[in-house]
């Protein structure tokens, strides 16, 4: 089940981009926020030829509010992310979107060192382009499992050609 998209929107800096496609929804990611130590869930497609089609959910914590070299687009967290996980939602405990996934640091002496766009600097992107998007809060948090249902509402696979 594919459909295609057109490029809207980009920033090369941030390495995100606006998506425009041909459907209609009223799911879609609502933006939160998040501290130093909070519990997270990483989402996204990670290795599909070999893991599998469905979104794969790992769980860890934020580490800190800035990127590498101290970059404040970015946060840095300790949920496991692969190749292909990049572009997927990283969710605070009430499941709305404190960042979008991009990278990790591999080496020997490096471990669950994963970096995201934080939300902030995402909505911030949208809204200088005129893009509606919505923030909130939660009271309680939410169970592991209606955290990924939640995601699985707007979180899709993304494979980009030339």
């Amino acid at each position: 089940n594919q459909t295609l998209a057109k490029v809207m929107e980009q920033d090369t800096d941030l390495d995100i981009a606006v998506l425009k496609v041909n459907k209609v929804t009223n799911n879609f990611a609502r933006f939160g926020e998040i501290g130093v130590g909070e519990d997270i869930m990483a989402l996204g497609f990670p290795a599909n030829d070999m893991l599998g089609d469905e979104i794969k959910a790992t769980k860890g914590n934020v580490s800190s509010l800035s990127g590498l070299k101290g970059n404040k687009d970015f946060l840095q967290f300790t949920a496991p992310i692969q190749p292909g996980s990049s572009g997927g939602p990283l969710l605070n405990a009430g499941g709305y979107v404190i960042g979008i996934n991009t990278a990790n640091l591999v080496g020997e002496d490096l471990q669950n060192i994963n970096f995201a766009i934080k939300g902030t600097s995402a909505s911030s992107f949208l809204g200088k382009h005129s893009i509606d998007f919505e923030y909130g809060d939660y009271e309680e948090p939410v169970n592991s499992a209606d955290l990924v249902e939640i995601a699985e509402k707007y979180t899709v696979r993304v494979l980009c050609y030339q």
